[in-house]
């Protein structure tokens, strides 16, 4: 996926958008539990204001044209209260009339790769406390709502073209029971009744340096050499956005 940096500013209208384009609304959380850094922070304000998919390949019989995804970002802070009120306040502030991709990231410390979320389940049950100091334990998300929502999105097909690239990547069942579950949850039960969101995932990240070290066993030469030259936090958090812009492509591509 090409990007086109700073093409626009962050936040700025997407009404000027073509009748082809397609918005992502991109979150990442601030810091928790006494981390010195948040991946999914550095790696959405990393990202371009605008991504253009490449279309399918020259053999293919009806070739589409590349379309421009518009990054509308976030980072929230790793509250219950707060982190869904300010993504749902951001969501309504999108037009209705353009199709909207919801992609929300996370850290899960000790994972190796990139783990696509299939299922958010209606419970809070945190293991530590949020950053406001809340702990809630065994409470539901909403009390009239279903035990799990399940994205519609084909993950299998997802991480298995993600793969094809080199990138560490692989489908987990539940996004656990913290912040992190808890926005998942209330993103896919909220959106089910608006038609302008065509997708929601909850994506789950390593740390940075976690994440170039196993892009340094990748099969794909140019992902190993781009990793092997990672010796900094820029850089490897350029990897983890790299690869996220690859599952945003393929999220829009699925719903073209």
């Amino acid at each position: 996926m090409k990007t086109k940096a700073k093409s626009e500013k962050a936040g700025s209208s997407p009404s000027l958008m073509t009748s082809s384009d397609y918005i992502c609304l991109l979150s990442g959380f601030g810091k928790f539990g006494g981390g010195s850094y948040n991946p999914s922070q550095e790696t959405v304000e990393s990202f371009p204001d605008i991504l253009i998919t490449q279309g399918e390949s020259k053999a293919a019989r009806v070739r589409k044209r590349a379309k421009e995804v518009h990054i509308e970002k976030v980072v929230l802070e790793t509250v219950g209260k707060t982190a869904w009120k300010n993504l749902k306040g951001k969501l309504q502030k999108l037009p209705e009339n353009k199709p909207v991709v919801l992609v929300m990231t996370g850290l899960a410390e000790g994972i190796k790769g990139l783990h696509l979320e299939r299922f958010a389940m209606n419970l809070r049950d945190y293991r530590i406390k949020d950053m406001s100091g809340a702990q809630i334990v065994d409470k539901p998300i909403i009390k009239s709502a279903q035990d799990l929502i399940r994205t519609t999105l084909p993950l299998d097909k997802l991480s298995e073209s993600l793969g094809k690239s080199g990138i560490p990547c692989r489908v987990s069942n539940h996004a656990g029971t913290f912040i992190c579950n808890e926005l998942y949850f209330n993103a896919m039960h909220h959106t089910q009744a608006i038609k302008a969101v065509k997708a929601c995932l909850f994506v789950h990240m390593p740390l940075a340096e976690e994440f170039a070290e196993v892009c340094r066993k990748a099969k794909n030469k140019k992902l190993k050499a781009r990793a092997m030259a990672a010796n900094s936090r820029e850089k490897q958090i350029e990897l983890l956005r790299d690869a996220l812009a690859e599952v945003i492509e393929g999220v829009v591509k699925t719903i073209a």
